[in-house]
């Protein structure tokens, strides 16, 4: 694919799910709008993984951008012969997260070999009201130390309380002596309103799983009582508590000692006013509630991945 003579420089945007594409959007478009500025708008696949990190589904989401933008085959663009000058991605995580994954090529640690410079919009919806409480800070450290923090030349954040934020955590996990790195690398965008959005209770979506009980048996009933502890003591966040259906299916077979004692744990969780339990909605009713996900790997954890919202998976151990 060769550049228009006329043109001095070239963009490629690689957003990877087709919702989301809302957060890289202002900047394509700015792209477009640009007389001296090729915009590729280069949409990706992206894969989901099982728990042992086996790819199970495949993803390519072309019907969901909006109308009237040209988007070119990933597979007819070749990066390293084009070496655009700048690449945008919406990517993180890299092949480090637990729930999904893009194809090698269009990881960070590669793609900055093929372009002056890489540039980093997250596409999930890190708040400052997210942040200004102890599990939303932990949250974002889950979220924030991320390879496309590290690899991207420049990070694009919607907010300067954000973009504090980000200098803080990554200066906490790589020194002191990088902060100025991470000052100069953060760039706050004009900010995109959500109507409704904002509106949310301030809830977390909590899910576990018959695996995640059948594994830890005991540890995950404590687990349960340590994640309800918490937000009880927190006062002003709700928990909504998403059961698995397989664990009636399954672990009184498999268990039931421990059956016995999740159902007493889920008897605590419904008289606690700190939980509100799910009750006959879908997974995708109950993920427009929250603001961010707390649990288990599983459905509830992709789909809110895919939604947008903060993930952090629970560790038992």
């Amino acid at each position: 694919m060769e550049r228009e003579g006329c043109l001095k420089k070239e963009a490629v945007f690689l957003p990877f799910i087709g919702r989301f594409f809302n957060t890289m959007e202002p900047a394509y478009r700015e792209a477009l709008a640009d007389e001296v500025t090729r915009a590729v708008l280069l949409p990706v696949r992206y894969y989901d993984k099982d728990s042992e990190g086996r790819i199970t589904a495949e993803h390519f989401d072309m019907a969901e951008y909006p109308d009237g933008y040209n988007l070119y085959d990933h597979n007819a663009y070749d990066l390293e012969a084009c070496h655009p000058d700048e690449i945008y991605i919406q990517n993180p995580f890299d092949d480090t997260n637990p729930v999904f994954t893009v194809e090698s090529r269009y990881m960070s640690e590669e793609l900055r070999k093929y372009t002056e410079k890489l540039v980093y919009i997250p596409y999930f919806k890190l708040t400052d009201e997210v942040l200004s409480d102890e599990r939303g800070r932990s949250t974002a450290s889950y979220f924030i130390p991320t390879p496309a923090a590290v690899n991207a030349d420049e990070i694009v954040l919607p907010t300067e309380g954000l973009r504090r934020t980000y200098i803080e955590i990554l200066t906490g996990v790589t020194g002191e002596e990088t902060r100025e790195i991470w000052k100069n690398k953060m760039s706050v965008a004009e900010p995109r309103e959500e109507p409704g959005r904002d509106k949310r209770d301030n809830i977390i979506l909590f899910s576990i799983n018959v695996s995640v009980l059948l594994e830890y048996e005991e540890a995950a009933i404590e687990k349960m009582r340590e994640v309800l502890r918490i937000f009880e003591e927190a006062g002003d966040v709700k928990m909504l508590f998403s059961e698995d259906p397989e664990i009636e299916r399954i672990l009184p077979e498999a268990n039931m000692v421990l059956y016995e004692a999740y159902c007493a744990m889920r008897k605590e969780y419904s008289a606690s006013e700190a939980v509100m339990i799910r009750n006959g909605e879908t997974v995708e009713e109950v993920i427009a509630k929250a603001k961010a996900f707390y649990g288990a790997p599983g459905k509830e954890m992709r789909l809110s991945t895919e939604a947008g919202l903060p993930v952090m998976q629970m560790n038992i151990w």
